[in-house]
């Protein structure tokens, strides 16, 4: 019985997952860090090296079903993607083609996302 206890314990322990509460994007040509930060609230700051630009704090929206997020939120998963593509416009620019470079991070909570876009 008291194996069957402990090996219940430890299953629980390992399978408990700890997310990070910062997410840190870096612009394709690393001079912007923007950091998603899921603390008490979720803000964003924007950094220069290592002056801060912009910050946007207590990030959420309200609907009919509540607050998104709600207070203390938990990051459930983290993606990112690297974008680097030339595009065609179908109209006539100054350039036969644009580049398009950008790294993306979308930012999983429960029941909602955000998803943070850093160019050059």
């Amino acid at each position: 019985m008291k194996i069957k206890f402990i090996i219940l314990l430890l299953i629980a322990l390992f399978s408990t997952k700890t997310e990070a509460k910062e997410v840190k994007l870096l612009s394709p040509d690393k001079k912007l860090n923007a950091v998603i930060d899921a603390g008490r609230t979720v803000s964003v700051t924007v950094f220069d090296d290592a002056s801060a630009l912009f910050s946007i704090d207590e990030i959420s929206i309200d609907t009919d079903k509540g607050t998104f997020p709600a207070p203390n939120a938990t990051i459930r998963k983290t993606d990112r993607k690297t974008v680097s593509r030339e595009i065609v416009p179908p109209v006539k620019e100054k350039q036969a083609s644009i580049p398009e470079n950008y790294n993306e991070a979308t930012v999983r909570f429960s029941g909602w996302r955000l998803i943070a876009i850093s160019t050059l």
